[in-house]
């Protein structure tokens, strides 16, 4: 008895889902844990029209602030509970936060919350800073900008295995009923306002 005559396209059929099933796997896999330092060499884009791109975007360079890789890479030092950052302004705070929040977005998702003292800190913070940094390296991770998305807004922002919250710590109720991977903890010294 002869084989059944195979129909000519299905060899690119199984080709093609070959590649599809490839693609797939490769975004659902493990990945490798990296440390924030690397996550930053290999994955951060300075958005265009920040302190360091100006009008090109670039890739992130620690030679910028080379003393920021030992504090950043602490987050992943399992003898570390608290990190405490105290540094002149315009010392690479930011740039640090945003490099862990990063890499936890990519690499070991989970929930993010990150306080300020007060709304008009995140506002700046989330329109500032993080929408910048999601449109230029993080935008496959993150839920799309959409007018009537609640899961991209400026308290909240939804990606895949978690979200960031970016909250003012004068409200105890935003805090309820939340697990968190990573905790931030901007200008504490400003909470002392903040009734509990």
């Amino acid at each position: 008895m002869k084989p059944p005559k195979q129909h000519p396209n299905n060899r690119r059929i199984r080709e093609a889902t070959r590649r599809e099933f490839e693609k797939l796997w490769a975004e659902w896999k493990i990945r490798e844990k990296r440390k924030p330092s690397r996550w930053a060499s290999e994955e951060r884009i300075m958005p265009v029209g920040g302190p360091v791109s100006g009008d090109q975007a670039c890739k992130y360079d620690h030679a910028f602030a080379p003393h920021a890789i030992e504090i950043m890479d602490a987050a992943d030092d399992p003898s570390v509970r608290v990190i405490v950052n105290w540094s002149a302004v315009r010392d690479s705070k930011t740039a640090i936060c945003l490099n862990v929040l990063g890499r936890t977005v990519t690499d070991s998702p989970g929930g993010i919350y990150d306080v300020h003292p007060i709304d008009d800190d995140v506002s700046k913070f989330s329109n500032d800073d993080v929408e910048p940094m999601i449109e230029a390296c993080l935008s496959d991770y993150f839920v799309g900008k959409k007018s009537r998305d609640s899961g991209r807004t400026i308290n909240y922002k939804k990606f895949r295995g978690g979200s960031l919250r970016i909250v003012n710590a004068g409200s105890l109720t935003k805090f309820r009923g939340s697990t968190v991977r990573v905790l931030f903890l901007h200008e504490v010294d400003g909470y002392a306002d903040k009734k509990a």
